[in-house]
């Protein structure tokens, strides 16, 4: 062929400028179809998922409860869930609700042949790794420590790492030696959910970020275990209060509801076990006679110190005669510097009023009448293990010791817990106990120690931030609060999320403040 005749028939061959304009709006109106049928196609590609996801989250609500997730396989399953029907393993006597749990378990624990499991395996495709599972999701979490974008990135230094739970385990590497110190009381703690867990309980100071439950005062920054808390709340049967018409499914809307009618349950209460008995009528010309069995129920300990060998001096003030031997304390009447003397200058170890039915033991004799007075019931107490029956509770609590499996090997105390036991240990006969700036006294709990300090002292630490009630234990302000303050509940404040970690502080400076608070005297 010439070289006119390869000219001629390219020139043939290429489109007029008509046709050229109509074949590429052809191609462009072919495009703009494709484009808008992939868009249709309910499976989109990684690529939209990711833009998706930046647009906004959408939030699926089950049609049986109140259950809500943004995963379309989490309500699958857990609408699965709500089926009463089990699947049962072929193999052995295993169940479950879920499909692939089942088929987890059967390859996993049963010997499958290799012909069984040839097709269902995925294998590594990278060279010199020989990954395999039975997942595809498996694999693809695998792959990506073979790729070298490493996208969870350290804000504090330049590790890099394709996994988040190794980004969550490299950044408490730069807390070590750092704590949480409360800014409004003494509480310090080295984890964050803790130090976020008890602003919110103690202080309800709650981050900005984090997520509230509707009923009551939970909140969380993990959306899961708020998912967790509503099902753990929820009730097959309807809750009604006993003092209004309120009711409701969720037992923690129920428990904030009932604080409101705290200051008349305690009072029915108090009057319940006052007037359980009726008292009969004794004419006043005739003593009344207790039984033997509700008698003060108590012996005194001839080696302790006598009552009356107690010596009181005589003061100068007329007012006042009677002195304290060992301090300055005056009174108007001997019993009550007898009492003094045996309360502060006897030591710990003295306690000649002792119990019958446990080993409680006490100073003075209005201790042990209280101590009876509070241990004697009104009904039979029956213990659920044995056959044994008694009308003081102290006797049945010391009966049920009998029954606990952890017992000390150097002395009689036995307890319920291992963690109890280690205490003992630890407090009693290894010394490592909280010791008292004014006695021998040894506490196992800080809160122990203050309420025993404020015998000497006078100094109630537990002040009620509404009136000015005041208290040496914290439960007895919890009491208070919610008898008498349960309308005036302060509100919750919302804190920045950058709260937390202003409230770290590093050891050395933690150490000195401690040092601070142990070397602070209280005023005598």
């Amino acid at each position: 062929m010439s070289d006119n005749e390869i000219e001629s028939s390219v020139v043939t061959c290429e489109p007029e400028e008509g046709e050229l304009t109509n074949m590429f709006a052809s191609v462009w109106v072919k495009v703009e179809v494709q484009a808008d049928a992939e868009a249709d196609v309910d499976t989109p590609s990684p690529k939209p998922r990711k833009s998706k996801k930046k647009k906004g989250k959408e939030v699926l609500a089950c049609q049986h409860c109140d259950y809500t997730t943004i995963h379309k396989n989490c309500l699958r399953y857990h609408i699965h869930g709500h089926d009463n029907k089990l699947l049962t393993c072929e193999h052995c006597s295993y169940t479950t609700k879920y499909p692939n749990s089942l088929n987890r378990h059967c390859k996993l624990q049963h010997n499958l042949s290799p012909e069984e499991t040839k097709d269902n395996t995925y294998k590594c495709e990278y060279e010199n790794c020989e990954y395999v599972t039975y997942y595809r999701w498996n694999l693809n979490v695998h792959q990506r420590k073979h790729k070298l974008e490493k996208h969870h990135k350290c804000p504090k230094c330049d590790y890099r790492t394709a996994y988040r739970h190794n980004l969550l385990k490299h950044s408490k590497s730069h807390n070590e030696g750092v704590f949480f110190k409360c800014d409004k009381c003494p509480f310090v703690t080295k984890y964050e959910g803790h130090i976020s867990r008890h602003l919110a309980k103690i202080h309800n100071e709650v981050s900005e970020g984090a997520n509230r439950c509707d009923m009551c005062d939970f909140s969380t920054k993990i959306r899961w275990r708020l998912n967790t808390h509503k099902q753990r709340s929820r009730q097959s049967n309807n809750l009604k209060c006993e003092h209004c018409e309120f009711t409701t499914f969720y037992m923690c809307e129920h428990k904030k509801h009932k604080e409101l009618h705290f200051g008349a349950i305690y009072v029915n209460k108090n009057t319940e076990s006052s007037m359980s008995q009726p008292q009969p009528s004794v004419p006043l010309d005739v003593p009344k006679v207790e039984p033997e069995s509700q008698r003060d129920q108590y012996v005194i300990d001839p080696n302790c110190l006598d009552w009356n060998s107690i010596q009181i001096l005589e003061s100068e003030d007329k007012e006042r005669p009677f002195m304290c031997l060992m301090c300055s304390y005056t009174s108007k009447f001997k019993a009550a510097v007898q009492r003094h003397f045996q309360r502060h200058h006897t030591g710990t170890k003295n306690r000649p009023y002792k119990c019958c039915n446990c080993d409680f033991s006490t100073k003075t004799k209005d201790q042990i009448a209280l101590h009876n007075k509070r241990s004697k019931s009104d009904k039979l107490l029956h213990c659920p293990i044995c056959s044994f029956t008694t009308i003081f509770k102290c006797h049945l609590a010391m009966h049920q010791k009998t029954h606990y499996t952890f017992k000390c090997t150097m002395c009689s105390y036995s307890c319920r817990q291992k963690y109890d036991l280690q205490k003992h240990y630890a407090v009693t006969h290894m010394g490592k106990g909280l010791k008292c700036h004014f006695c021998d006294y040894v506490a196992a709990r800080k809160e122990s120690l203050l309420c025993h300090e404020a015998i000497h002292t006078g100094n109630k630490p537990f002040k009620c931030t509404l009136c000015n009630y005041s208290s040496v234990r914290r439960s007895l302000l919890d009491v208070h609060t919610r008898r008498f303050h349960c309308d005036q509940r302060p509100d919750v404040t919302i804190v920045s999320d950058d709260k937390i970690e202003s409230l770290k502080v590093p050891l050395p400076e933690l150490l000195n403040q401690l040092k601070e608070i142990e070397s602070f005297q209280f005023p005598q």
